[in-house]
């Protein structure tokens, strides 16, 4: 069984697609949104034992599997997929292949250890972004001096690294865990100046880790997963 803390260091170590390739070497279903669709590590949907479909489950074998071309997703190795039960009809895919919609409804819900798992992966992203703007900031110069030595940029690395070993410590499974580290990805890709802005930009894996957690999570108590 996975752990938050593998999870954790695979994603930190390797990226998003090894810290849910840990995550769902459980053998655990896969979650999809209202439309149908998941996001996963490229060529795991075979793989996946069964998908949560929002208000019921589906087997494999009942499922039928639509690749959907995203470029950001290929790009970490991940894939966005389509599911659909037997019986049902496909969502009309949008004109560029997306369906990874930020702040859209979110998806079949997770149980609170596989929120726990997932957090854990988000962390870990997180974890290696953070290190990868520092480095950013410390190459920076701003009169002649680097950025990283401002007393304000300094607050914003530690707030961001505080928050990511609360949310670690909090082991209740909750949705506000997700919300929170929501926050803490998006202050770390502002560490990367207008570049963490774009979609395919150094903060790519902030925000497809984010993407994932929209399309897998959908708690039907706002305060619990599952």
């Amino acid at each position: 069984m996975a752990s938050p803390e593998r999870a954790r260091a695979a994603a930190r170590a390797d990226g998003l697609a090894a810290g849910l390739r840990c995550m769902l070497g459980a053998g655990r279903p896969v979650p999809c949104s209202a439309r149908g669709r998941a996001v996963l590590p490229s060529g795991w949907a075979e793989a996946v034992p069964a998908w949560r479909f929002p208000g019921r489950a589906g087997t494999r074998e009942a499922a039928r599997i639509r690749r959907l071309p995203h470029r950001l997703a290929a790009a970490e190795d991940l894939e966005l997929v389509e599911v659909t039960a037997a019986g049902d009809t496909p969502a009309a895919a949008s004109p560029d292949g997306g369906g990874l919609e930020s702040g859209g409804p979110a998806g079949g819900g997770l149980d609170a250890a596989a929120a726990l798992d997932l957090a854990g992966v988000r962390i870990g992203v997180a974890e290696a972004a953070l290190d990868r703007a520092t480095a950013y900031l410390g190459e920076r110069l701003s009169d002649g001096s680097q950025l990283i030595r401002r007393q304000l940029v300094q607050g914003s690395v530690a707030d961001a690294a505080t928050e990511l070993e609360l949310c670690a410590a909090d082991r209740s499974g909750s949705a506000d865990v997700h919300r929170r580290l929501s926050e803490v990805e998006w202050s770390i890709a502002c560490l990367f100046g207008g570049g963490g802005y774009l979609l395919d930009g150094p903060a790519r894996p902030l925000h497809l880790a984010r993407l994932v957690a929209d399309t897998w999570a959908a708690p039907a108590d706002p305060g619990r997963w599952g």
